[in-house]
């Protein structure tokens, strides 16, 4: 699933971007991505004002099965006319351990770029490359780790991806 996620978004990447919203903008719809360190698709909204954004991405099916889930909100700063983004943000993730429930929370960064793929004025497609570092990992009757306090650094302390986000919606 992950090299044919990549290979569709080399291939939408490669026909261009297009520049970003100028009056605010309201858009919903799902969020792929290659990140091990969460489900491989969830839900999402975004609101745009200029050159500003804000995203907030929530996994239903985690809701749903009561198992892993993750929730998210990400501020953007388009850097330049071609809307190109600095994000950042923060990722809670839950699951389930003895009992209780698990907390991971993780700060986010990353880049994204709308793309002009989408022959539809309300449809839209973004890219995006993002970093997530677990900064603390907690929960009830559970021992507390700060990412200092790890004795060594693993993979699961850091989780690098590639998200696609198919959304509608349009100006308000």
């Amino acid at each position: 699933m992950g090299r044919k996620l990549v290979s569709l978004a080399i291939a939408i990447g490669v026909m261009g971007v297009r520049p970003a919203q100028a009056e605010p903008a309201v858009f919903g719809g799902i969020d792929v991505r290659t990140d091990l360190g969460t489900q491989w698709m969830r839900a999402g909204a975004a609101v745009e004002i200029g050159r500003l954004s804000f995203d907030a991405i929530v996994d239903p099916y985690g809701y749903w099965t009561r198992e892993q889930h993750d929730s998210e909100v990400l501020a953007g700063w388009a850097l330049w006319p071609a809307g190109w983004s600095l994000m950042g943000g923060w990722r809670v993730s839950s699951l389930p351990l003895l009992g209780t429930r698990y907390y991971q929370e993780k700060a986010i960064l990353g880049l994204a770029a709308p793309l002009s793929a989408l022959p539809l004025r309300h449809l839209r497609a973004r890219i995006g490359f993002e970093w997530a570092v677990t900064l603390v990992r907690h929960g009830p009757d559970l021992p507390t780790f700060w990412l200092w306090q790890e004795d060594e650094l693993h993979g699961g302390s850091f989780n690098l991806g590639l998200v696609l986000r198919l959304e509608a919606g349009g100006a308000l």
